[in-house]
């Protein structure tokens, strides 16, 4: 496992990266809304990274394989702060 911006050990399918912009978000629990291929995401994650400066608007979410990574794509998802997490 890598460990992240925060210092936590990163975690497929929970652990997120934000964009600069949305860095103030970094150790939050947040909603990661939307709908992929037909069914809906409704998924708690923790942002725990910060992505390369050359992103805006943009969330990462870790997985476990690349090939999964590149059959997932690019999605365009909502994410709704929760709280602090710690």
């Amino acid at each position: 496992p890598m460990v992240t911006a925060s210092g936590a050990r990163s975690t497929p399918a929970t652990t997120l990266a934000v964009s600069r912009d949305l860095s103030h978000l970094k150790g939050w629990a947040v909603y990661v809304l939307g709908e992929v291929d037909g069914k809906k995401i409704n998924e708690v994650m923790i942002v725990q990274d910060v992505m390369n400066e050359r992103y805006s608007k943009r969330i990462d979410i870790m997985t476990n394989s690349v090939q999964f990574a590149n059959n997932f794509g690019v999605k365009k998802l909502t994410i709704v702060p929760i709280k602090p997490v710690g």
